[in-house]
This record gives C-alpha cells, structure tokens and sequence, in this order.
C-alpha cells in the first residue's frame, strides 16, 4: 500500500509537501500525488499527526472532561444539600439543569482544545464558508437527513418496535437530551446545535475521516459513518433487553447520517457539513418543543 502519510521532497525545488497536497506549496510545481491530491481537493489539509490528534481529542477528551465536570458537579450538589440523601442527591445530579451544564463544559473545554490544535487550520475553515455552494449543499443534505429519518420511523423503526411489545421511543442519548431541551432551550441550541457539531465535523471529519483517507478512500467513509453512529449510541443499554432493541433499532439513522455528512464534508468541504450538522440539530430541537 502507498505511504500517504510520510512527508515528500519536490523533484523542483527541494522543499517539502504533504501528500494531499497536489502542488508543491514553495515552488508551485505539479507533484506526483496530484491524482491522490483530487480526493482531498474539498477537505481541510493537515497533517497525519495532527488529524489522529483531533479525533482523539473529539472521542477521549468529550469521555474524559464530561468525568471531571460530573465529578465537580457532584461535589456541588452534595455541599449545596447537606442534609440529602444518596437517592436525592443522585436525582438532583442527573436532573435537566445539571445534566446540560455537564455537557455545556465538556462541550466548550473540548472546542478549546480543538482550537489549540486546529489553529493552523481556521484559513482553510474559514474559507470553505465562503460562497453559495456549502449553504445548499447543506440544506439538501438536511432535507435527505429528514427525510431518511422520518422514513426509517415511521415504516421500519416504529413497527419494530411494536412488534417486540416496546413502545416506539428515541434511544437513551436523544431521550436525555430532549429532557434538557423541554427545559432550557435557548441553551440546548448552543450547546447541541452549535458547540456539538462543531466538535463533531472536527474531531470526525477532518480528524478521522481526513486520517482514514490517506490509507483508503472507502474505509474512510464505512469507519467514519460506523465511529459517527456509535457515538450517539447508549451503552450502558447492555443488561436491559428493552433498551438494548430501542438501542438498535435507532443506530441506522445516526449511521445513515454520519455517511451523508461524510459525503458533504468529503465533496463540499467543512462548512458545507457543519452547516448541515448544525441546522439539523437545531431543526430536531425544534421539532422536539412542539407539544
């Protein structure tokens, strides 16, 4: 298999490109990787290391800052209610307000460190705003998201689940989250509409995507909608029969959207998928505070 990932050295002039690169960025020349080069032609351009750093920061750094926040905004609660019991102080620790202030700074302290490593990347970022093409494509990828996911429930979800004797439900990560929206909204549309898909494209997109596709084009977009889908999947369902089926029956939408974000991102650029991530969170909570 070609090395993608090793730094080359121009025929020209001497100096040093990356091999998504398709032209030698000291002398302009043509390099040898120009046909690999095309498939990045949209993408954000960064290094290998940088890339894997991103998506670790995006998968491990949400894990671990959402641990630390949880175990500060416990301590809180339990010196702000002294005479508690264990049961009242575990209830008002998992109410909507403490839950979405958890996620708020998990959220925002990983977007800081996103930032810290992504610095070199805001031209390129910025500039795939630009222009009327990322706009559309992201409301016709919005529009597809939509449409697929109001398709799947209603003629395949829902009967699914009635034919296992469960009520038709969204899995445990959108439940929770609706809980949070029903009561702050106006912080719900930062915090999942905003923070979240920009966390998200970044660490998945340009990070993982990006990476996978040095090595292989199509693993980059079977790993990439797989990782996208798992994410938004409740593990702790493992023990509960009930949950488990909700669980699985709701994964193929977030999988179905992670492969439709991947194709934006991959022909359209960064701002054409965070737009269309980020419109359609806000549209789904919306939706969600409508009795």
């Amino acid at each position: 298999m070609e090395n993608h990932f090793a730094r080359r050295t121009c025929s020209h002039c001497g100096g040093q490109y990356d091999p998504i690169e398709g032209k030698c960025p000291r002398c302009g020349e043509v390099t040898e990787t120009e046909a690999f080069a095309r498939g990045y032609l949209h993408q954000v351009h960064a290094e290998p290391w940088r890339q894997i750093v991103l998506f670790l920061i995006g998968i491990l750094g949400l894990q671990i800052a959402s641990l630390i926040v949880s175990v500060f905004a416990g301590a809180i609660v339990g010196m702000a209610n002294p005479g508690a019991s264990p049961d009242q102080l575990n209830e008002i620790s998992s109410s909507a307000g403490v839950s979405l202030a958890i996620n708020g700074i998990a959220y925002l302290a990983v977007s800081i460190a996103l930032f810290f490593v992504a610095r070199p990347l805001l031209k390129q970022i910025g500039r795939s705003f630009k222009g009327w093409l990322p706009y559309v494509a992201a409301i016709v990828a919005v529009a597809f998201i939509i449409g697929m996911d109001m398709f799947y429930n209603n003629l395949i979800a829902s009967p699914l689940m009635r034919l296992a004797g469960i009520a038709p439900s969204a899995n445990g990560n959108q439940s929770r989250i609706n809980t949070m929206i029903a009561s702050y909204p106006v912080v719900s549309v930062f915090v999942f509409g905003i923070l979240g898909p920009l966390v998200e494209e970044i660490a998945y997109r340009v990070g993982l995507f990006g990476f996978l596709g040095r090595i292989n084009k199509v693993a980059a977009y079977i790993l990439g909608m797989l990782v996208f889908g798992l994410i938004h999947f409740d593990w702790n369902a493992f023990g509960d029969s009930q949950r488990l089926i909700i669980e699985l029956i709701n994964l193929p939408p977030y999988v179905g959207a992670g492969a439709l974000l991947c194709f934006v991102y991959d022909r359209f650029g960064f701002g054409a998928s965070f737009l269309a991530h980020a419109m359609n969170n806000i549209i789904g909570i919306v939706i969600a505070l409508i009795p």
